[in-house]
């Protein structure tokens, strides 16, 4: 579970710096339903 989540926020970073603002948001605003649902 933790290599998971540690792979999805690598992939959050990612977003950060070759998306735009409003997409890192939206993957992190996912994330978080995730891992509290």
């Amino acid at each position: 579970m933790i290599y998971h989540y540690h792979g999805e926020f690598k992939l959050i970073l990612r977003y950060a710096q070759d998306d735009s603002l409003s997409e890192w948001l939206t993957a992190t605003i996912k994330l978080r339903s995730e891992i509290n649902p």
